[in-house]
């Protein structure tokens, strides 16, 4: 078991903290810059949304829809309207993806160090750790995904490390409000942490308070704005994608087809650590994650580059690392990342371009909408966060994240057929909220059903503005029987 702690920031750790930072922002500034001012991903715009109503901007979008509806992270959602306070918004969400990139690296060259790793080989694993598969994307992508792989590298780190033992359970009970799914991380690292320090009662008592004092706030302020104690985007999705209720092997098989390399060092942490604590309290970790996916959302794994997945980074380089310890396994880990990093890193790279020219679409189809639509228009969408954060129009939101009429419809309708009854669901969801435009993605094969979902419901839909590519993105005016010709 590993017994070693390390003296609180030793002197010969600060050149890599700095390097490793310093190294991970200019790579991701020069990247961002390069792709152009949006951000890969519609969602990172409905967290913009959210922080501008939560600082006061009227919510022309969706009418008396608290702000915090369709925010996943709560902490993610603060310290951007924070740094919205003094910058513009979007620049706000840059800086801060940049800081959680930053943090994340220098967290795992604290890991790295406290593992037993040389100065040098933590570099290495701090910039091998911001390069691997879909890493970039995920650090640029202005979601939540940056910053909560930064905060469980710093609890693994501090959980290797007896000398932050007081800090830990603080940034331990702050895990499940940076994503949800988390929540077992608090609970195991917790449990570790008991293991391996033997705590006293009076300790177990600290640490318990610590938990709740930094988690109570934000559960409050949950439980006031939305009235539930999990974002309501947790259920939206389950609802909307309906795979919950897939047979179980198809459920599995889902699982499996979406590991990839996030999770062999988990699975080597295991096979090292299976009668010693930290790569059995790991693995312990993964199976929990993967059954909860695995119960209600088994292809989320696979949404936007595996972003869901992405935040077991962390404990996989800790298990690669752990299991390299005093061993020659050591240097066959960084060997494998390497060669991983080098496969990998085209790949994403064009990733995050293909997606930002989708983007790109999207921001003309939205300053389209603005010029063209008439003022009480009523445009339902699959993709509401730009629209929400660039435009005043009203929206329909089809999936639900913001709007818990609609994600009622997709539970009543969508799940319990496994989706054979989407198209119903659209279809009320639109004509309930008196929908008179759309705008679809087409040229992805899943959300161009919206088109003809809604089209076998008897809606007419007339072509207004075309995609200017393809994937891209599509306004149609709509009407149906019994139902205002759109104008």
């Amino acid at each position: 078991m590993l017994t070693r702690s390390l003296p609180a920031v030793p002197r010969a750790a600060t050149w890599v903290y700095a390097v490793a930072a310093s190294a991970c922002v200019g790579g991701l500034l020069l990247l961002a810059r390069a792709g152009g001012p949006w951000f890969p991903l519609d969602d990172a715009y409905i967290t913009l949304h959210n922080s501008q109503v939560l600082l006061g901007r009227p919510e022309w979008n969706f009418p008396g829809v608290p702000a915090l509806l369709g925010a996943t992270s709560l902490l993610h959602l603060a310290l951007l309207a924070l740094l919205s306070l003094a910058l513009p918004a979007v620049q706000a969400l840059q800086l801060l993806s940049v800081l959680a990139a930053a943090a994340y690296v220098t967290g795992i060259a604290r890991m790295a160090l406290a593992a037993g790793c040389s100065t040098t080989q933590a570099l290495q694993a701090a910039l091998m750790a911001a390069l691997v598969s879909y890493t970039p994307y995920q650090l640029l992508n202005g979601l939540e995904t940056g910053l909560a792989m930064a905060m469980l590298a710093w609890a693994l780190a501090w959980s290797l490390d007896g000398h932050r033992s007081r800090c830990l359970p603080f940034l331990l009970g702050l895990l499940p409000f940076t994503r949800p799914d988390l929540a077992a991380a608090t609970a195991l690292l917790l449990a570790y942490r008991w293991y391996r320090h033997g705590r006293a009662p009076s300790q177990l008592g600290y640490d318990v308070c610590a938990v709740l004092l930094a988690s109570a706030p934000w559960l409050a302020w949950q439980l006031a704005s939305t009235g539930a104690w999990l974002p309501a985007t947790v259920g939206a999705k389950e609802a909307f994608f309906a795979s919950a209720t897939l047979p179980w092997g198809v459920r599995s098989w889902a699982i499996v087809r979406a590991l990839h390399p996030m999770t062999v060092g988990l699975v080597i942490g295991f096979l090292y650590f299976r009668r010693s604590t930290p790569g059995y309290f790991m693995f312990g970790f993964l199976l929990l994650f993967l059954a909860a996916y695995q119960w209600s959302l088994p292809y989320g794994l696979h949404y936007n580059e595996f972003r869901y997945l992405h935040v077991l980074a962390p404990m996989s380089f800790c298990c690669l690392l752990l299991a390299g310890e005093g061993a020659p396994h050591l240097r066959l880990a960084h060997a494998v990342l390497l060669a991983l990093t080098v496969l990998t890193l085209p790949v994403t790279v064009a990733r995050y371009f293909e997606r930002q020219q989708v983007m790109a679409d999207l921001d003309a189809a939205s300053r389209w909408a603005s010029a063209n639509l008439p003022r009480d228009a009523r445009l339902a969408a699959h993709d509401i966060g730009y629209l929400s954060f660039s435009t005043q129009l009203q929206l329909i939101d089809l999936v639900g994240l913001k709007d818990p009429a609609a994600a009622q419809a997709h539970r009543r309708l969508t799940l319990p057929s496994t989706g054979r009854q989407r198209p119903q669901a659209l279809s009320t969801i639109a004509q309930q909220a008196g929908a008179t435009h759309l705008m679809a993605l087409v040229g992805d094969p899943f959300w161009e059903q919206t088109l003809s979902s809604l089209a076998s419901q008897g809606w007419r839909m007339k072509l207004l503005r075309p995609a200017l590519q393809k994937p891209g993105y599509e306004i149609y005016a709509l009407s149906r029987e019994g139902v205002a010709d759109a104008r």
